[in-house]
């Protein structure tokens, strides 16, 4: 796991293309890792015996301005919780290794019971009167703090007792985590058979779009049958998890399935609710998108293995080296900080490259701390959608780095805001490609791209749908069939996708393969970041300057909510308008690539 393979580019710098962990731990076995996880549990420990008997600092604001410091340096000492960092990392590029996966949880239960040790802290904090909690909040002596302290001031109607929020938190691993880890491992430990050879499932699925129609029909009926056939995991896993949450919704009060995400994604749910009914009341332009595929694809009617096929007839493998160069190029052109990053990332290696047996499959980017180091896991597939994953996730890096300007305890920045940063980067990559394309080329990039909107904002919102309507089903029922999570797919990929998609019964079950709808109402941060993140890039096309405006919004980390981040360099979410906006420039960009297409013959 451990070893790095080097390779050289045309950009006369060495990757390394796989994570390096040396700069954490020599392996699982490493004593250190326990002699870690014993200085974290010292820190909340010291914390908890200074200040959970003392209440003075309730009512003498210079003793709580004290116990604040105390309370942002432990965030920062604790560091991202590196033995917990490491072992979850480790598990994801070899997934079948029970010795790490048993020692993940291991000590992830012993990093619970020392968090417990502090939970009374943010509790008390809420016990302050309102009138003082404006008082605090306006006092110049707490203004590094004041964000910080809103948060945990505005969220104080959804906390329970600190007895309540222990047994909550202790039961977390087995209430949701091991019932999510379940369905993957039996996932991963799952192939399929297709033209005499053996496919892991994410290799399957990734394999679709790249086949001939029929090949794809095919390999796409036997996914959807091997997810039936293990469906049984899913209908118990997410009535386990549904019903699990329902009872901490009902418990903190929460009125809808979806507002515990949002308040912790430092959303309003007003704005959250806004934008998915704009979407839902706009699908008919998904609609037209895809009956515009489908003649473009000689087809009356497309299938769900149809809805990522690039449109190209020119298929062709792209080297990891020449994705690279090419967002390497893209980022320099804007800002060659952003080239200089990407280039320390693959020197140290920050970046897994490739798919490879036992790697989870996907993508991300995570980071915890200033101390621990920012890593991008990839599944590399020499494809064009390779490059835009290498740009995406590069963007949530940059984003993270430039965080790091922020206070430790304002580096983490919401998921909501996160999304923003990583669509803006792939702007910046496909306005380079493009560049470089004949008219016909362009044509089709221009599908491309608004293909990617439909993916990002209408199947996003379509998954969203599926979410609300799967917890309203679990919480009316108590628990719900397979059959019926699948039919519940159907029903919300069809109201999305429109007539010409043909959906089928089976088509349901990819409802196992979603792991979005594990981290629940997740799925609506990438509609609300790529219609901001195209609000943003239409700005720095017409003033190249507006590039710092981005940068201080990555800067910003989480030190503010993010509307009013986004407030600050000029883009309103609050407006009810503004993402009906964005919808209506996603149908421009439709008709303009129609109105192309026809002109070179394509349609």
């Amino acid at each position: 796991i451990e070893t790095r393979h080097m390779k050289k580019t045309s950009l006369k710098f060495k990757v390394k293309d796989t994570w390096d962990f040396s700069v954490l731990y020599k392996g699982i076995n490493d004593p250190a890792i326990d002699s870690d996880t014993a200085e974290i549990e010292k820190f909340y420990s010291n914390f908890a015996k200074k200040y959970e008997k003392d209440n003075s600092y309730i009512e003498d604001t210079s003793k709580l301005l004290l116990a604040i410091k105390d309370y942002t340096k432990l965030i920062a000492d604790i560091g991202g919780i590196k033995p917990f960092f490491y072992l979850t990392h480790y598990k994801d590029i070899d997934t079948s290794n029970a010795k790490a996966s048993a020692k993940a949880t291991q000590i992830s239960e012993r990093l619970t019971k020392a968090g417990n040790l502090i939970l009374f802290f943010e509790i008390k904090l809420t016990k302050i009167s309102k009138e003082k909690q404006q008082e605090i909040l306006n006092d110049s002596r707490f203004a590094e703090y004041k964000y910080f302290l809103k948060k945990i001031f505005d969220r104080a109607k959804y906390n329970l007792s600190e007895a309540e929020e222990k047994i909550l938190a202790l039961k977390g691993e087995v209430s949701h985590k091991m019932w999510v880890d379940a369905q993957q491992k039996l996932a991963v430990s799952h192939t399929v058979k297709f033209k005499g050879k053996n496919l892991s499932l994410s290799e399957a699925f990734m394999m679709r779009k790249d086949l001939p129609q029929k090949d794809r029909y095919a390999l796409h009926d036997i996914l959807a049958e091997k997810f039936k056939e293990i469906s049984f995991m899913a209908e118990a896993e997410l009535n386990a998890i549904v019903n699990n949450k329902k009872i901490e919704d009902e418990l903190r009060g929460a009125k809808v399935p979806y507002e515990l995400t949002v308040v912790n994604y430092e959303n309003d749910l007003k704005t959250v609710e806004n934008l998915v009914q704009t979407v839902t009341e706009n699908s008919k332009i998904a609609h037209d998108f895809y009956r515009a595929k489908a003649k473009i694809m000689g087809l009356k009617k497309l299938r769900i293995p149809d809805l990522n096929v690039n449109l190209s007839k020119k298929k062709r493998k792209v080297s990891f080296e020449e994705s690279l160069e090419t967002v390497y190029t893209a980022f320099a052109g804007v800002d060659q900080f952003f080239a200089d990053f990407l280039k320390k990332m693959l020197e140290n290696g920050k970046i897994d490259i490739y798919p490879r047996k036992g790697k989870r499959g996907g993508a991300y980017c995570t980071s915890t701390s200033k101390k621990l180091p920012i890593y991008i896991l990839l599944n590399f597939d020499h494809s064009l959608d390779g490059t835009m994953t290498l740009a995406h996730e590069m963007g949530h890096a940059i984003h993270t780095q430039l965080s790091f300007e922020q206070p430790d305890f304002y580096t983490d920045y919401t998921i909501s805001v996160a999304e923003v940063a990583s669509t803006f980067f792939e702007h910046i990559v496909f306005d380079h490609i493009f560049e470089t394309l004949s008219e016909e080329e362009k044509v089709i990039a221009l599908f491309n791209d608004v293909e990617d909107n439909i993916g990002l904002i209408f199947r996003q919102t379509q998954f969203f749908n599926f979410e609300k309507d799967l917890h309203e089903a679990i919480k009316a029922k108590g628990s719900i069939s397979k059959e019926e999570m699948a039919a519940l797919y159907v029903k919300n990929a069809k109201a999305m996708n429109g007539p010409v998609v043909d959906i089928r019964e089976n088509d349901g079950y990819y409802f196992t393969n979603v792991p979005h709808f594990r981290y629940f109402f997740y799925v609506y941060s990438y509609a609300y970041g790529q219609i901001i993140s195209k609000a943003l890039y239409a700005k720095y096309k017409k003033d190249p300057t507006f590039i710092e405006k981005v940068k201080a919004f990555m800067s910003a980390g989480g030190s503010m909510s993010p509307a009013d981040i986004f407030k600050s360099i000029g883009i309103d979410t609050t407006d009810p308008e503004f993402f009906k906006e964005g919808i209506m420039q996603v149908k421009t960009d439709l008709e303009k690539a129609i109105k192309l297409a026809k002109k070179v013959g394509l349609m």
